[in-house]
């Protein structure tokens, strides 16, 4: 054949294989880096996302309840005016019959 004997090769076949397991390994391992990177990136939008989600949920719960606290104020304001709108027709008419009934003293 080549006058190659089985033995002359087997340095170089070792050093080969040697070399292309150690390129796989570390091949791998930057694979497998990166894999671990993308999926710690991707837990920490998720921690993320779920923090935002909490945090909208507690501000529309506050929201809602200060939107029934301002409807309640906004009931007890016109309480009020009706009340004190109340207050002065009855003050106009306790005048004006007062004035029917002692036009002299005021």
């Amino acid at each position: 054949m080549l006058g190659f004997k089985h033995g002359d090769l087997q340095p170089c076949v070792n050093a080969t294989t040697s070399a292309w397991l150690q390129f796989a390994t570390s091949y791998s391992v930057v694979v497998i880096k990166l894999i671990l990177n993308l999926g710690y990136n991707c837990l920490l939008q998720y921690s993320k996302l779920a923090k935002s989600e909490t945090l909208v949920k507690e501000l529309y719960c506050e929201n809602s309840q200060l939107m029934r606290a301002l409807q309640l104020t906004e009931s007890r304001q016109k309480e009020a005016e009706r009340r004190c709108q109340d207050e002065k027709d009855r003050a106009q008419a306790l005048g004006r019959l007062l004035k029917k009934v002692c036009p002299d003293v005021v």
